[in-house]
């Protein structure tokens, strides 16, 4: 059994706890939040014995083992870093850090105190995105992958009424790219590798965060086209073509249903199992690493977290967008 601490009393933790109950070595046992009633109350929810408001007096603490971290994301990379050097293991929500560079110190840290570091990339864990990578060798040289995601946020009614939501503020490492277009830039590198090239175009909005934007990476012999939006709704869809076939995935983010075809077929359904919550197979992972004391996973591995994030940093530049954690 692994002690779990959780950094965040929002809806993805919600999410998570509820994936937990399927994961057999989970306990949560300690609450952090900056506020007692807001702990009180989510540990009262959760059967969880102790709450911390003082970050300091949580990272000393004897209850817990590992930590989730999904808090704004300019906190990730500081609280990360002062829990493994107080001997803690962190799975950090995406993206791990504000920038390349905060992470290349988390890594650092992990392997100075022997401590085991994740990002939470929960598709990258699913039963689908494995039958994913089993077929892309039946579709010969891939040609293109092409990937969208575009939600309404539902904190953007707030931001056009003059409310400035962490989700569009520049100073929590926020906006559309950092919250969803990291899901299918990660996966074009999990399954395509390093681009030689990105190019980045968007729409800004008035805090200096990007509302939608596209990006196309360059490879040898293909390119990622990557079309991404918290300003308006859209299709989920990614293809993956090669010259001898074709991949379809229903939503890259929370890959469920696969379909795949030879050039000049019908596309038949892959099986993928029996689905649990998507949360539940990288939490799996996550205790099997601490478990085998293994400080870095083989598949959401450190470089490809840095990798994704050095993309990410690359196309703000090109956006125009700059965080303060940025300095």
């Amino acid at each position: 059994m692994i002690r779990f601490a959780i950094i965040g009393t929002n809806f993805i933790t919600e999410r998570l706890l509820d994936a937990s109950k399927h994961v057999a070595q989970f306990k949560l046992t300690t609450v952090y939040s900056r506020h007692q009633h807001t702990a009180t109350e989510f540990a009262a929810k959760h059967q969880a014995e102790y709450t911390y408001t003082n970050f300091n007096a949580l990272c000393q603490s004897p209850h817990f083992d590992a930590v989730y971290i999904a808090s704004p994301t300019s906190f990730h990379a500081p609280q990360a870093i002062a829990l493994m050097n107080a001997g803690k293991h962190v799975l950090v929500e995406k993206p791990a850090a504000s920038n390349a560079i905060e992470f290349q110190a988390m890594a650092t840290t992990a392997a100075e105190n022997n401590v085991t570091l994740m990002e939470a990339m929960m598709p990258t864990m699913t039963p689908a995105f494995t039958k994913i990578k089993e077929f892309l060798p039946q579709i010969g040289p891939i040609r293109q992958f092409i990937s969208q995601y575009c939600q309404y946020s539902s904190r953007y009614d707030k931001f056009k009424q003059g409310e400035r939501p962490n989700a569009f503020n520049p100073e929590f490492s926020n906006g559309a790219l950092m919250d969803i277009g990291i899901y299918p830039l990660a996966s074009a590198v999990h399954l395509l590798g390093v681009p030689d090239d990105i190019v980045a175009k968007g729409t800004l909005l008035e805090t200096g965060v990007d509302g939608c934007g596209q990006l196309l990476l360059q490879y040898q012999h293909c390119q990622a086209s990557i079309i991404y939006s918290k300003v308006n709704d859209g299709s989920h869809l990614t293809e993956i073509l090669g010259e001898n076939g074709r991949i379809e995935v229903d939503f890259i983010a929370q890959p469920r249903a696969i379909r795949f075809a030879h050039r000049n077929e019908e596309m038949v359904q892959l099986d993928v199992g029996t689905l649990k919550p998507t949360m539940s197979y990288e939490l799996t992972h996550f205790i099997a690493l601490i478990l085998k004391r293994h400080n870095e996973s083989t598949i959401n591995t450190w470089q490809r977290s840095e990798t994704t994030l050095r993309l990410i940093d690359q196309s703000r530049k090109q956006l125009g967008v700059h965080y303060p954690a940025d300095v």
